[in-house]
């Protein structure tokens, strides 16, 4: 993970995801970090010491004093070897950032969630969800409450479904590897749902046989909630970083809209890397 990419609006939580994002950079022997503020309208509630615009200041130079005063605070707890950048921008959102990714070779993006109203308004507004499905490249989301701390387990949910088509073991492993951590693989169905129908089973073989000889726990558990049993998983297990797949199952969209429930949405502290397949 030589460069990560931030995405920021300056509130609380998009600045949270920054100094989390900077804490993760060291296990993921980061070189380089890029900030990226555009400066489209957006609700702004800093908590970082700067003082109020000018009546003559631009977006863009408020947006580049507002970075550069994020790039500062970042800076004291990165080591030498980490070089920050920014980036300002007034285009389309989704379509600045995927050119970003491109242009400078990004191999993740985080962004934060917001902690005002339900979990369906992300920061960066409403293009978030075209985001997570068009980013080529792991996305990494952090929740309002979620503090750095050193990554020693991660879960992958799998719904085993087109498993061999739609399991992303080239671009999981490398992370894994990099963070050294236990890697626990498991599928939550609804409860009632039989597990042992053949369809299932050959699916469960192939989601083995997809990462061979890794060593890998495989879990499988029921739950009347699939994205909550997913969240309840991890924290049963200490997990500190959940890996989903866009689209794949109910969670990706429960997650990020109120069929969730409100006190696992406003309590869950675990990041999420989200992971497309193309």
């Amino acid at each position: 993970m030589k460069t990560i990419l931030i995405l920021t609006d300056f509130s609380d939580p998009s600045l949270n995801a920054a100094r989390y994002a900077a804490g993760l950079s060291s296990e993921l022997n980061t070189s380089r970090i890029i900030l990226y503020h555009s400066f489209l309208p957006l609700p702004m509630a800093t908590e970082l010491p700067v003082p109020p615009p000018l009546p003559s200041e631009d977006p863009y130079g408020r947006s580049n004093r507002q970075l550069n005063t994020l790039k500062d605070e970042l800076s004291v707890k990165l080591s030498e070897r980490v070089h920050i950048e920014t980036r300002t921008g007034e285009g389309p959102f989704v379509s600045s950032v995927m050119t970003l990714v491109r242009d400078e070779n990004i191999d993740m993006v985080v962004m934060g969630t917001s902690a005002k109203g339900t979990l369906e308004r992300i920061i960066m507004g409403s293009n978030t969800l075209e985001l997570i499905r068009k980013c080529k490249v792991p996305l990494l989301v952090i929740p309002p409450e979620a503090k750095y701390k050193p990554v020693h387990v991660v879960a992958f949910a799998s719904d085993l479904k087109d498993v061999s088509d739609k399991t992303p073991v080239l671009k999981i492993k490398p992370i894994i590897d990099l963070l050294n951590a236990r890697l626990l693989v498991f599928n939550v169905s609804e409860e009632g749902v039989r597990s042992f129908h053949a369809d299932l089973i050959k699916e469960q073989k192939e989601l083995h046989e997809r990462w061979g000889t890794e060593s890998v726990e495989y879990h499988y558990v029921n739950h009347k909630d699939i994205a909550e049993g997913i969240m309840r998983f991890a924290e049963d297990n200490n997990v500190q970083l959940v890996i989903v797949i866009p689209g794949k199952h109910e969670f990706f969209e429960s997650f990020f809209h109120r069929s969730i429930s409100k006190k696992l949405a406003y309590h869950t502290r675990i990041p999420l890397l989200i992971v497309n397949t193309e």
